[in-house]
């Protein structure tokens, strides 16, 4: 009985672990495919253009 209660024990314990793990692992990659749409769509159409439209300005004035 006293067996089961240890290997319970380690039982719940990796449980939650690899639980926690795997939701930590999942958040983190959920915010870095946002961060990384965000960077891509948000600052490739405003900020870029206009870095590429001061660029051309500076070039061709």
């Amino acid at each position: 009985m006293y067996l089961l209660n240890i290997f319970s024990y380690f039982f719940w314990f990796f449980f939650f672990f690899w639980f926690f793990c795997f939701c930590f692992c999942f958040c983190f990659c959920f915010f870095y495919v946002w961060l990384v749409f965000f960077f891509v769509f948000f600052l490739d159409i405003h900020v870029l253009d206009f870095v590429f439209f001061l660029l051309h300005y500076l070039k061709y004035s």
